[in-house]
């Protein structure tokens, strides 16, 4: 069985990412219902699935996946494929791996499907300190090695202007992933059930394009 992110992040002691030798990059601002221009065959493709896995409950994993971006790991590592088999399929089971495009892995020279991984986190002051020693951890390299971590994707925890601190932690932790995406304050969300998200036409449309365009999903 996979370890829990958060199984990974405890083993650490709870070390703070200044404490784990984590280089640090200037970000730009977390993406935010920005447009992307795509052509056909220019997409990184992941025969072995988009997955997102949350840094702590509640994070809105859930709610992601339900509206279509990735699939639903929860707080855990996603088992890896079988060599030369795709990302299993709820419905139909496991697909035919696909070529991958521009990306050299050495998981792949052994027959295994490289996967994407998100990670998910609440806008809050606890979520972001999470999200901080997840970053310690994937510089540490205590990601499994057939999954490419693609950024954070920071789901709002209220309509408010997020506090100083959360603000101030959310630039901090900005810079240790390659992208940060942001989803902003739904309320449409709190109405209805998680079966329902994929016909919340509010949220798909706060959801960035670019998290849709990692695994070549149009919205309807």
């Amino acid at each position: 069985m996979s370890p829990r992110l958060s199984d990974v992040l405890a083993r650490k002691g709870g070390s703070q990412a200044q404490r784990s030798g984590m280089t640090h990059s200037p970000t730009a601002t977390p993406v935010e219902n920005e447009e992307v221009s795509v052509r056909a065959g220019e997409l990184p493709r992941w025969p072995g699935g988009l997955w997102l896995v949350g840094v702590h409950g509640g994070a809105g994993v859930s709610s992601l996946s339900a509206a279509g971006v990735g699939r639903d790991s929860a707080r855990r590592w996603p088992t890896r494929p079988a060599p030369g088999v795709g990302s299993p399929d709820p419905i139909s089971g496991p697909t035919v791996s696909l070529p991958v495009v521009n990306r050299a892995r050495s998981v792949e020279s052994q027959g295994f499907s490289p996967g994407g991984v998100l990670l998910v986190t609440r806008e809050s002051a606890t979520g972001l300190a999470t999200a901080t020693k997840a970053a310690a951890a994937v510089q540490n390299e205590k990601v499994p090695d057939w999954l490419e971590v693609l950024g954070l994707v920071v789901v709002a925890a209220s309509p408010a202007r997020p506090a100083k601190l959360v603000r101030e932690r959310l630039d901090l932790v900005a810079g240790w992933f390659p992208q940060v995406w942001r989803i902003p304050w739904v309320p449409e969300l709190l109405a209805i059930d998680v079966e329902h998200i994929r016909y919340c036409a509010p949220f798909k449309a706060a959801v960035p394009k670019s998290l849709y365009a990692l695994q070549d999903l149009g919205r309807k």
